[in-house]
């Protein structure tokens, strides 16, 4: 079973949205525990190889599996990320 793993950026920036959104984000990252995962997730290239992101809407989020654990590293809107 796979747990979810929120690191300190992702927290910060979570932290900072409006309930709708934090809501909105939350879940779609819940959807990563699924099997398969579920959302528009795309692998990352170049020096994020082993990462991928998460769409949800205008935010992506940039996250990796570790040992069953899925490690949000970045939630960023769409302009800002990578």
């Amino acid at each position: 079973m796979k747990t979810l793993r929120i690191e300190k950026d992702a927290q910060k920036m979570l932290d900072k949205l409006d309930k709708h959104t934090y809501k909105r984000i939350f879940v779609a990252l819940r959807g990563l525990l699924e099997e398969p995962p579920l959302g528009d997730i795309k692998p990352l290239k170049g020096e994020l190889h082993g990462w991928f992101r998460l769409r949800i809407g205008g935010w992506r989020a940039e996250y990796e599996i570790i040992n069953q654990t899925v490690c949000v590293h970045r939630v960023s809107s769409r302009g800002s990320a990578y």
